[in-house]
């Protein structure tokens, strides 16, 4: 949403300037300021994130696990892989929908190479890796830092061609060198216990 606004800033200068009064409607998903889309994101941000707690605790989401692992053994015990991949697809398509509406809603205008190259597809992979796979909150986390990290460096070095594409590289080796879990794994990580050497009997000596 954040890359979205500055996009959007940039190009077209005032919010609501290309829409008309008479389309202002949260049906349209045309607002006359900035918080309209701004609530309407988090709340697709809400529903993002029901439904992967909704998938971590639900029957569906332990076929999704089973499937995943061993398909043979999955369908051994009745699950039917093909179904489960199919609503998988399913829930996928309708959340990445979702954000390619907004996506459109706000920029009246999209483009392949703007919306879905390698600039977009590497941030979305290296937030979730920075935050932390397999959790709630790790995407947030990592889309966060990610905009922060993005902000300072654009305001440290301008606007370099390609050096948020360096700095996103270097966090991803720090953060699989050190913090292999993400930032939110940091909570779960163990401290390393040292196992001192027991003291020698002198008698059995």
């Amino acid at each position: 949403f954040f890359s979205s606004r500055r996009r959007h800033t940039r190009l077209q200068g005032d919010w609501s300037s290309d829409v008309c009064s008479s389309d202002l409607s949260f049906g349209n998903m045309q607002f006359a300021s900035k918080a309209g889309y701004l609530w309407l994101v988090l709340g697709l941000v809400a529903i993002a994130l029901f439904t992967t707690a909704w998938l971590r605790h639900s029957r569906f989401g332990a076929y999704l696990q089973a499937v995943r692992d061993n398909e043979d053994a999955a369908r051994a015990i009745g699950v039917n892989p093909f179904t489960i991949k199919l609503w998988a697809t399913v829930i996928s398509g309708a959340l990445m929908g979702a954000g390619g509406a907004f996506y459109v809603q706000v920029f009246q205008y999209i483009d392949p190479a703007l919306a879905f190259g390698p600039h977009t597809s590497v941030e979305a992979l290296v937030g979730a890796i920075v935050g932390g796979m397999g959790t709630l909150w790790g995407p947030v986390v990592g889309a966060l830092t990610l905009h922060v990290l993005a902000d300072v460096t654009r305001n440290l070095f301008g606007q370099l061609p390609g050096i948020n594409m360096v700095v996103y590289g270097c966090v991803l080796v720090l953060i699989v060198m050190f913090m292999p879990r993400g930032i939110i794994g940091i909570k779960f990580q163990k401290p390393k216990q040292s196992h001192p050497i027991p003291p020698v009997d002198k008698e059995s000596v």
